[in-house]
């Protein structure tokens, strides 16, 4: 009897390699890319690499809100017949304080133009990148009387960030008013004459202004 010997070869395994989906904020780092392994063997939690995978993608720190694919690259196992599968990073917005700036005039005056503060801008940025321009408006008109008035921002919005709107106030103070009393005569013996008073300064085409304690002359 001749007994010849044979031969068993083990082939490569078939092994998808996907790349597990991201998320992360505007202007934040990329997070640490992960793989998820379908057909993994012999209870293994990774497979034996013959050249270790390279994660990728285009997005980078300064990159618009959106979606973007991760790739898996040059991956060689040892066991395996790689099927690389992309997963997806969703840069989400991020928040942004928006605030009307405070503000004062003296009364009578026009409003002045209101200015923004923001608190959580990314990539030095200076102003985020508007989608709809704010408003920013007031209740205080020129003839409002002095006090504080709410400044508000009605509309606004922005490609990369969800906005928290906050108010400012508009501070009305006192316009100054000269008062002016003129010289009078009278002869000897007789009545004062009727003072009157003229005023340099009133606001609003008002003829004398709103008292609240009337002058005595």
């Amino acid at each position: 009897m001749i007994l010849n010997s044979g031969t068993l070869t083990i082939g490569k395994a078939e092994l998808t390699v996907k790349v597990d989906d991201k998320s992360r904020i505007y202007g934040d780092a990329n997070p640490e890319f992960t793989l998820t392994y379908t057909g993994l063997k012999n209870g293994e939690t990774v497979p034996e690499w013959e050249k270790q995978p390279t994660v990728d993608t285009t997005a980078d720190v300064n990159s618009n809100v959106g979606n973007y694919p991760i790739s898996v690259n040059d991956a060689v196992a040892v066991n395996y017949n790689i099927t690389a599968k992309d997963g997806t990073l969703t840069i989400n917005k991020a928040a942004l304080q928006i605030t009307p700036n405070d503000a004062t005039r003296k009364y009578g005056e026009d409003n002045p133009e209101f200015g923004l503060s923001y608190i959580g801008l990314k990539n030095n940025e200076n102003v985020p990148e508007w989608t709809t321009e704010p408003v920013i408006t007031t209740n205080a008109t020129k003839e409002s009387s002095v006090g504080e008035y709410s400044i508000q921002v009605t509309s606004a919005e922005a490609r990369h960030y969800t906005l928290e709107k906050k108010v400012g106030t508009l501070t009305i103070t006192k316009a100054p008013l000269t008062i002016v009393v003129y010289n009078y005569s009278r002869k000897y013996g007789e009545y004062n004459p009727t003072f009157e008073l003229y005023y340099n300064g009133l606001k609003n085409g008002e003829v004398e202004p709103g008292w609240l304690s009337m002058p005595t002359i």
